[in-house]
């Protein structure tokens, strides 16, 4: 230890930036971070030994570079300087190999030397290998640990080795002037005031309480931890654009890269406030002779910016440039204890990538070694701690360079990134009067894509054709096919058109007027439908009212829709009758049961017998098929619910659309399941009518009961079912405990999945059990007739899977990903569902504000039925291949302990588990414990559900912050009149936090 006490010069702390590079090396001791790798091509001449000589000369000279660290338990850790060393040179020849041969043992020469690392408490923390691969070509490589020096010296370590080769090549002796030592900086760092420092950062990060995610898709196909990068160039003209731009509105290159960032942050995030980190020099610091030193002089710190839709670009920028100028001054700090004094929990970082501008004082021309040797392929690989770094290189080709952590993003992601910075650097010197909002994203070709190319919908259709039209050309065809079958039911299609005739005949005598609604408050059965034909016929629009509805919903349909006709069951109305307020517009009723009775004092009633004496050939035609078909009440934010008007020309898109994607025949048997209440019910109504087809109509309770609805779909030899998940899960289960020839099911063609988000065990069962059988799973709106996209499965999907996709556009549909402000968003990137084409429907029904919000003018229109966007309130995204994915609804989006969460991407974690059969993740609040996020978990048959084991296996999967305080067991989920998951019910159940 005394031997070794004489060989050193000096002993010192560390700058908070080694203290925390330390660390991380120390806590990942396999990981290439920190650890800088210099190489290139010398081409000419070289003097070997004076080339080695020149590189231990500098050694010598800088104390930096004599440096190792040593670190003890409950101790801070010092730097020691040792007062000589020798500086590691190993040399190889590999004149021999071939190019191709070189190339490759290159690669994997430099790969191993960064394996090789370094041990921290031995110094040098660098080594140079020289390999001659000709008699004038030599590969070089320097190596060295950044907690020695920082970027900003390397060009200052260069000019000097060239400077001391040279001199050596001459036989000359070089003086140098002596150069200022790094622990002047260290005594500089300690004699700053954090008191000032600690009142900024607090102030400055006062209420930001989560990191800003990019939110892009975690990639789960990298077998190997590596940090690979990508770069951009932008063009001469680009770049000199740039600098115009910065230097006539007063800002820096620097603060144009960390507004494009921003943005990028806040498009990607979906964040108004975003919060990033950026690597400054360290030496805009009044201390003499630090612009020529080496050392780690750069800090780290995070960068809050404000992105405002509404605020105009240039201000915007200026004040980001006042804000970079005014942190300067306590970019000294440590990053650690900026975390300490922010409000973000401990143990989460303040931010998960950082932008470096690479603004060395460089001048390319002093580090040249001189004129008979150059340099070529030149590189440096440096690794950062953090899963993303972006950095950007002023040059003639201004280029933006993106290291990588492969376990979280792939490479498609970080090709299409670096082509959303490219566009917004493009954008804000192309448009700078511009709001930050009206700054295009994407690339021109990712805008083709998304815009046109997966949108590329457009089918002939009858489009100019009424529903009830169709149908009544298909009775023509087919007269005496069976229609419809209910029960011992069954009418053909000329038995059905006269039953709706007869309907229509008697609301045209009432005196019904064009697109008017008329109420149907009945159980689903043949009357029903053909109630909805007979409306259709006469003119008007068909309002399905659910008889299980409480009295209070159905008393405020029939009151807000302003109904004068209601077609009913006796027995139903009565129950209804002595709710009724006064006020209402109801006039007439027409009943396929009873006599009037006292009814007849209020109402003009008309009964079955009468209709019969109705005309039963088809009444005059009088709507076009751009008139409102029919209005469904949906759930409203408000409590109450919101009827939404769909069009003919809608419907009937929809329905062909079907034709195309599932083969529709004049065989086909759609099984009619779904509430009349809901849209799904629409076309499992029509859409066999419009073909030849047959319509089997199952009423609720066979629907709920999985041995009886089976046997239906058998016994009818349905070709087409269409289930909520929940009902298709009971089903499953079912069958699974019969033989295959008892749960075979021949005539089936298409299992349909939709209303809800469905699960990837739910497909992969289905295709377990009929593996000839496609599952559909589709998605769409009332507000848009139902399905707008679908995704077809015919095989399982890969175990790992959690969100199951929900396809491409059906036919003349556009759909888009957006941002609040109507923006694209890129492949990968989470924003709202919003749909325009002919399916979009008429709007609210007395609901202007509500119409309005929604149904939006759209900006990338290019048809005749494009120029409204409907936004669904639903959060997806588009993945690579054209389709979608819907993760949740945009009010299933919470914040807890200030995290954003998605509810439906805890739910399908916990739909891996084996032993979690249905699952819903709601957030219970009260004073005590405040939000909590409670999972509600129905188990597998024969399966007991250990919390403690669930919590693991979402820790596994999840952030911490989105597990579940409690989990909560039920024998089945509580579900709404529609066979839906009834969260407002799950909510209201007492639960025992864990």
């Amino acid at each position: 230890m005394k031997k070794r006490s004489k060989n050193i010069e000096s002993i010192y702390p560390l700058s908070p930036m080694q203290e925390g590079m330390l660390f991380h090396t120390l806590y990942s001791p396999e990981s290439s971070a920190y650890f800088d790798q210099l190489s290139g091509t010398l081409h000419g001449e070289l003097n070997t030994n004076a080339f080695e000589q020149a590189w231990q000369q500098v050694v010598n000279r800088h104390a930096v570079l004599r440096t190792l660290f040593i670190w003890e338990k409950g101790k801070k850790p010092v730097q020691v300087v040792r007062k000589n060393v020798k500086l590691p040179w190993t040399t190889h020849d590999w004149q021999h190999l071939t190019p191709a041969v070189r190339d490759e043992r290159l690669e994997l020469f430099l790969e191993e030397d960064r394996k090789k690392g370094f041990v921290l408490n031995q110094a040098p923390l660098m080594r140079c290998s020289l390999i001659q691969l000709s008699d004038n070509t030599h590969q070089f490589t320097l190596s060295l640990h950044h907690l020695l020096t920082d970027g900003w010296s390397t060009p200052i370590l260069l000019k000097e080795v060239w400077s001391f080769y040279a001199a050596l090549c001459q036989g000359q002796h070089l003086h140098l002037p002596p150069l200022r030592p790094y622990r002047d900086y260290i005594a500089w760092l300690q004699q700053q005031d954090k008191t000032a420092a600690e009142h900024f950062w607090k102030e400055r990060l006062q209420s930001f309480t989560m990191p800003t995610a990019l939110r892009v898709e975690k990639n789960t196909q990298s077998e190997s931890e590596n940090h690979p990068e990508q770069q951009v160039q932008l063009s001469v003209a680009t770049t000199a654009q740039l600098q115009t731009f910065a230097k006539q509105h007063h800002v820096t290159l620097n603060t144009l890269v960390q507004g494009a960032w921003a943005l990028l942050l806040s498009r990607y995030s979906g964040e108004p406030d975003v919060v990033f980190g950026v690597t400054v020099s360290g030496r805009a610091i009044d201390l003499d002779g630090i612009d020529t030193m080496l050392g780690m002089f750069i800090n780290t710190l995070p960068m809050r910016v404000e992105v405002q839709p509404d605020t105009l670009l240039l201000p915007w920028l200026q004040q980001l440039h006042a804000l970079h100028l005014e942190q300067e001054a306590y970019a000294y700090t440590p990053l650690v204890e900026i975390q300490q004094w922010s409000d973000v929990p401990a143990g989460i970082p303040l931010f998960n990538n950082i932008l470096v501008f690479e603004n060395y004082p460089e001048d390319t021309s002093e580090n040249k070694p001189n004129n008979t040797l150059q340099i070529s392929d030149f590189r440096v690989i440096d690794q950062t701690n953090y899963p993303l770094t972006v950095t950007a290189e002023p040059d003639a080709k201004f280029c933006i360079r993106i290291e990588y952590d492969n376990e979280v993003f792939d490479d498609t992601t970080i090709t299409r990134l670096l082509g959303h910075v490219q566009t917004l650097l493009e954008g804000i010197v192309t448009h700078p009067q511009r709001r930050l909002s009206e700054l295009p994203l994407l690339t021109k070709t990712e805008y083709q894509q998304v815009v046109v190319d997966w949108n590329n919908t457009k089918a002939d259709y009858p489009l100019d054709m009424c529903l009830h039209q169709l149908f009544e050309a298909q009775v023509t065809q087919t007269p005496e096919a069976i229609a419809v079958v209910f029960e011992e039911q069954q009418l053909t299609y000329r038995e059905l058109n006269s039953k709706a005739n007869q309907i229509a005949y008697y609301l045209r005598r009432v005196g019904i007027a064009r697109n008017q609604f008329v109420g149907i408050l009945k159980e689903r059965g043949i009357d029903f439908l053909a109630a909805m034909l007979g409306i259709l016929k006469a003119g008007g629009a068909f309002l399905p009212i659910d008889p299980s509805y409480p009295n209070e919903r159905v008393r405020y349909m029939v009151t807000d829709s302003q109904i004068q006709i209601l077609i009913t069951r006796r027995t139903l109305f009565d129950k209804l009758a002595n709710d009724l307020e006064e006020g209402n517009y109801l006039r007439h009723l027409l009943c396929f049961d009873g006599e009037k009775g006292e009814l007849g004092k209020i109402y003009q009633f008309y009964n079955g017998t009468a209709l019969a004496n109705e005309p039963k050939n088809n009444p005059t035609h009088v709507n076009e098929s751009t008139d409102i078909a029919y209005m469904l009440y949906t759930s409203g934010s408000t409590g109450l619910p919101k009827g939404t008007m769909v069009r003919h020309n809608g419907a009937v898109n929809h329905i062909y659309a079907e034709f195309d994607e599932l083969a529709f025949h004049q065989n086909t048997a759609f099984l009619q399941s779904a509430p009349s209440s809901s849209d799904i019910s629409v076309w499992q109504f029509l859409a066999p009518l419009l073909i030849g087809g047959r319509t089997v109509i199952v009423d609720f309770e066979t629907v709920c009961d999985s041995v009886k609805l089976f046997k239906i779909i058998k016994s009818q030899q349905a070709t087409l079912i269409e289930l909520v998940p929940v009902v298709m899960q009971g089903v499953l289960d079912q069958v699974a405990q019969w033989p295959p020839s008892e749960r075979a099911l021949p005539a089936l063609e298409w299992a349909m999945v939709t209303g809800e988000a469905v699960s990837a065990p739910l497909v992969n069962q289905w295709l377990s059990t009929y593996p000839k059988i496609k599952l559909v799973n589709a998605y769409g709106p009332t507000e848009a007739a139902d399905d707008i996209c679908q995704a077809v499965f015919d095989k399982p999907l890969p175990k790992e899977q959690i969100n199951v996709p929900i396809g491409k556009p059906l036919a003349n549909l556009s759909i888009y990903v957006l941002e609040p402000q109507q923006q694209l968003l890129p492949i990968g990137v989470y924003g709202e569902i919003c749909v325009a084409g002919v399916g979009v429907g008429a709007g609210y029904w007395r609901n202007e504000e509500k119409t309005r919000a929604s149904f939006v003018n759209n900006p990338y229109a290019d048809g005749p039925y494009s120029n409204v966007i409907y936004r669904t309130g639903d959060l997806g995204r588009w993945l690579p291949d054209g389709s979608l994915e819907f993760i949740g609804r945009l009010d299933h989006q919470v914040k807890i302990r200030g995290f954003r969460i998605e509810l439906g991407e805890i739910e399908a974690a916990l739909g891996q588990s084996p032993f979690v059969k249905e699952n819903a993740v709601v957030v219970h609040e009260d004073e005590s414990t405040g939000k909590q996020l409670v999972a509600f978990c129905v188990p597998e048959p024969e399966q007991v559900i250990d919390k403690t084991e669930l919590r693991g296996f979402l820790t596994e999967r999840l952030p911490d912050y989105m597990i579940p305080s409690a989990f909560v067991t039920l024998e089945a989920m509580p579900l709404t009149p529609n066979g839906k998951l009834d969260r407002r019910a799950l909510s209201t159940l007492s639960v025992s936090h864990d």
